[in-house]
């Protein structure tokens, strides 16, 4: 007999449902089914802010997104939300340089962490494997796109000459 999983403890339910949305444009196969928020969270107001850039050449399309996350998290910290409370997340590290570079010449601190160390309280800055298991109050999600370094990354079969294009080793 299967047992579901439909309830979710960590998040309000309109988040919840943009998941389920996203999930149900999947192609291939995917167990539907109904999630529901649970907990404390059920009753607490979420605000999911969806904001679609221009395509453009990759470098376009980076630099848009690190300008307008830098505005939603200029908002925030105006508003009275502590940096630490602030977590951006990308499919990969690298998706996060332009932000970086951008919140540093803004002179907004960004958490920096060696050796699982905090050395320095900011916006945390993670990669999905990264982020597993952390929560933020307020959270970006950065590279939300199609192919093999969206989120989430388009995997299709490398020929050779792709491999080479993408400076993979063979």
């Amino acid at each position: 007999m299967p047992i579901y999983l439909d309830a979710n403890y960590r998040n309000p339910q309109e988040l919840v449902q943009y998941g389920t949305m996203v999930i149900d444009t999947c192609e291939g196969e995917f167990l539907r089914k109904k999630l529901f928020a649970r907990g404390p969270t059920m009753d607490e107001e979420a605000t999911v802010r969806l904001v679609r850039l221009p395509a453009g050449t990759s470098r376009q399309y980076s630099s848009a997104q690190a300008a307008t996350a830098l505005n939603v998290i200029k908002e925030l910290l105006e508003g009275g939300v502590e940096a630490s409370e602030i977590m951006v997340v990308s499919r990969f590290n690298f998706g996060l340089s332009h932000l970086q570079q951008a919140c540093d010449e803004a002179g907004i601190p960004v958490e920096i962490a060696r050796q699982g160390e905090r050395r320095k309280a900011g916006i945390r800055l993670y990669s999905i494997h990264k982020s597993k298991g952390l929560e933020a109050d307020h959270v970006l999600l950065l590279n939300v796109t199609e192919g093999i370094f969206g989120f989430p990354p388009r995997i299709f079969h490398l020929t050779e000459d792709r491999y080479e294009r993408l400076g993979f080793p063979e």
